[in-house]
């Protein structure tokens, strides 16, 4: 059964262990805005960069961005390449 994340440091080692080896500079994803996880990577410094709502029956999403090179947030006019 998976654990709870409980705290920044430990959402920023689980990230980190996803994306370990991937060359892409940008890692999006997106969570629940009513989930704890969300509040968690805003403190883990990931930026919120728009929402779905893909129908009536499923929960808006919100989608997160981080520029992997400096972990820190990044802005949407900051999305240049390489």
């Amino acid at each position: 059964m998976p654990t709870m994340i409980g705290d920044v440091t430990e959402a920023r080692t689980r990230m980190q262990l996803l994306l370990d080896g991937r060359p892409e500079r940008w890692a999006v994803l997106t969570v629940n805005p009513a989930a704890e996880a969300r509040a968690i990577y805003e403190r883990a410094g990931r930026k919120h960069i728009a929402s779905t709502k893909t129908s009536r029956s499923w929960p808006g999403m919100h989608i997160m961005l981080f520029n992997r090179r400096t972990e820190t947030s990044a802005t949407v006019d900051a999305l240049d390449p390489p």
